[in-house]
């Protein structure tokens, strides 16, 4: 068996991936064609209460979780921290990219709006695989969802099927609340729920075969209880 072609990606994956999700949230968004249910509760949030970025309300309801996770566990670990730190630095990029993002763009037709939203969809794809490889803790949706199912006895895949439906309902429920109509959530959020997995999946098995995704710092995947 070969060598692979780059290594030592294991912090590199993290960066990148932060900031490409934020980056990929925030074209998703520019396409007015709805948002996926892990950020259309903070969105409509934001819309509703008017001066609150969506960034940041994304790390404040992202935060939330953390402490829910916490209150349900009753026990602190280090990877909180880090998941609300994390969860920091993609809103604040959020905020960064809402501002420099498809700025000029005015009445965009059906098929631009399309086009970014295949866009925003392929970087937050790229981006998941790239968080997926590392070993930093997840984000707050996953952590939420890994540390209930485990508390639950549900498989990971069956809490993160009713996070996102209870997300996306959260959304809806919210929406018709705030502004007596359905805003954030669209097709969009219909055509993530149906291709992120495999376009993930794509990207997720491409990285593993060229990248090497061992730590540059041992020491500090060992504080994550990670063997890479």
């Amino acid at each position: 068996m070969g060598k692979k072609k780059f290594g030592r990606w294991g912090e590199l994956s993290f960066a990148l991936g932060t900031v490409l999700l934020a980056l990929g949230t925030v074209v998703q968004a520019k396409s007015n064609l709805g948002m996926s249910t892990v950020v259309a509760p903070a969105y409509v949030l934001s819309e509703a209460v008017g001066f609150i970025p969506p960034g940041t309300m994304c790390y404040i309801c992202q935060g939330f979780l953390v402490l829910v996770t916490f209150a349900l566990l009753r026990r602190f670990k280090l990877e909180f921290i880090v998941t609300f730190a994390s969860a920091v630095i993609f809103g604040l990029l959020v905020n960064l990219f809402t501002d420099i993002c498809f700025t000029n763009l005015v009445d965009p037709t059906l098929l631009e709006r399309f086009g970014i939203l295949a866009l925003g969809t392929v970087l937050n794809c790229v981006a998941i695989a790239f968080l997926f490889n590392s070993y930093f803790p997840p984000q707050a949706p996953e952590l939420f969802v890994k540390e209930v199912s485990t508390l639950l006895g549900w498989s990971k895949y069956k809490g993160k099927y009713v996070y996102d439906v209870c997300s996306c309902l959260l959304s809806v429920i919210m929406s018709f609340v705030f502004f007596h109509e359905l805003r954030i959530i669209g097709p969009a959020t219909v055509i993530c729920a149906v291709v992120n997995g495999p376009i993930i999946g794509f990207f997720g098995r491409a990285m593993e075969k060229y990248l090497d995704f061992s730590p540059v710092f041992p020491k500090m995947a060992g504080l994550f209880e990670v063997k890479k």
